[in-house]
């Protein structure tokens, strides 16, 4: 049985402080689904960094996140699409009214 649905949210002065945050809460996530016989389908799961178009543009290739389940690596995506409403990774809502528009 898979978890649907499920976001996660953590804050950090840094990038290497939103990683350890992060995978901390992934694992504890983990386990919690194991004890309960479900499964994350990682191939499905992705993160995105939220904030100012300057800070993101100011994380260096040093700087990048690696966020990982057990062996995998979960990739990093700038939008995505969550209950019907289309996120981007500087809140601009651009594309969401994009895709609204398209459908009125």
């Amino acid at each position: 049985m898979y978890a649907d649905d499920t976001n996660l949210s953590v804050t950090g002065e840094s990038a290497s402080d939103i990683e350890v945050r992060l995978n901390t809460e992934l694992e504890n996530v983990h386990e919690w689904l194991t004890a309960n016989k479900l499964t994350l389908n990682t191939e499905k799961t992705e993160y995105m960094i939220i904030g100012s178009y300057k800070r993101i543009s100011n994380l260096q290739k040093e700087d990048e996140i690696k966020i990982r389940i057990g062996d995998n690596e979960i990739k990093r995506v700038k939008t995505t699409k969550s209950r019907g409403i289309v996120i981007d990774e500087n809140l601009a809502w651009k594309e969401n009214i994009d895709n609204l528009s398209v459908k009125v």
